[in-house]
């Protein structure tokens, strides 16, 4: 009886050990895994994004093999022009190899990397161009994907707020014509008001904003075809308008849009590539000027 006992604890005990081997994890959750680094180089942040006033966070995913190396490093969050730079620097940290019951696992888990803009950002370099576009793409909105100006945006330029308060005005229930209206006279205030640098500003951001909105109303009318001509006079006066941008104008978006204007140029402007294209560069552009604050 006792020898049968033994060996039935015996077994018991080899199939306990081989279930805990089958369900021991092989890669286990580590979070954010930035306080847990050994080695964490800072990533390149070159001269000219930083100039361009291109920063915020960016949260690359990582795994962790069981040495401690990074095996993986892929950027889930952040400004496309700054996720190649910190992937990079995410493949040479270093961590402590991580046991779990007593066995070396690897680890899945969050780099997090900030990139400190020196001075102004690029949404607050580019705030006249901003709202140039966004007075131009509004009159082609249907009233469901309307959101008004908020009252803080407006507080953020004193020296205009007067000129802008007619914008707050504007709801979900105001007839299109009367905000196409309102919209247009806040706009001609606004080209007789601003001056130098601010006035090339709203003046490109108009025409950007008037080349978004060709592609706007075919996505709400497909069964219209884009004005494919419109838009290329579009591209073409800006290329014109970027001969004379501002010296302080952000040097990463000057080469977006110089490449957008190319497009213009191109004997197969109606390409699929191209259109491919420049829709990659609009993303960009939008990205840089208005980066989303939750990433």
């Amino acid at each position: 009886m006792k020898k049968q006992i033994l060996l039935s604890f015996s077994i018991l005990l080899l199939a306990f050990s081989a279930i805990s081997a089958q369900e021991m994890p092989k890669t286990i959750a580590g979070g954010v895994v930035n306080g847990k680094a050994i080695r964490l180089p800072k990533p390149i942040y070159p001269p000219e994004v930083a100039a361009s006033g291109i920063g915020g966070s960016v949260k690359i995913q990582v795994l962790i093999d069981e040495e401690g190396n990074v095996i993986s490093a892929e950027a889930v969050s952040g400004n496309s022009i700054l996720r190649p730079f910190a992937e990079q620097a995410a493949r040479q940290a270093k961590f402590a190899p991580t046991k779990l019951a007593g066995q070396p696992v690897k680890v899945s888990g969050v780099i997090v990397y900030v990139f400190n803009v020196p001075g102004e950002t690029a949404a607050e370099k580019t705030a006249m161009m901003g709202l140039g576009a966004v007075l131009s793409i509004a009159k082609v909105l249907p009233k469901k994907d309307w959101d008004p100006l908020p009252q803080e945006d407006i507080e953020d330029m004193p020296e205009l707020r007067e000129i802008l308060k007619p914008l707050t005005t504007i709801s979900k229930q105001t007839e299109i014509k009367d905000r196409i209206e309102i919209l247009n006279r806040v706009s001609k205030e606004l080209d007789g008001t601003l001056k130098g640098n601010d006035a090339w500003q709203f003046r490109f951001g108009k025409l950007f904003g008037d080349m978004m909105s060709d592609f706007i109303k075919y996505a709400d009318n497909p069964d219209e075809d884009v004005d494919f001509p419109t838009v290329r006079t579009r591209l073409l006066k800006m290329n014109d308008m970027l001969l004379s941008a501002p010296k302080d104008f952000p040097p990463v978006l000057l080469t977006k849009f110089k490449e957008m204007s190319e497009i213009g140029k191109s004997e197969d402007f109606v390409s699929e590539e191209n259109f491919l294209k420049l829709g990659n560069l609009v993303e960009e552009v939008f990205e840089i000027v208005a980066p989303d604050d939750d990433d």
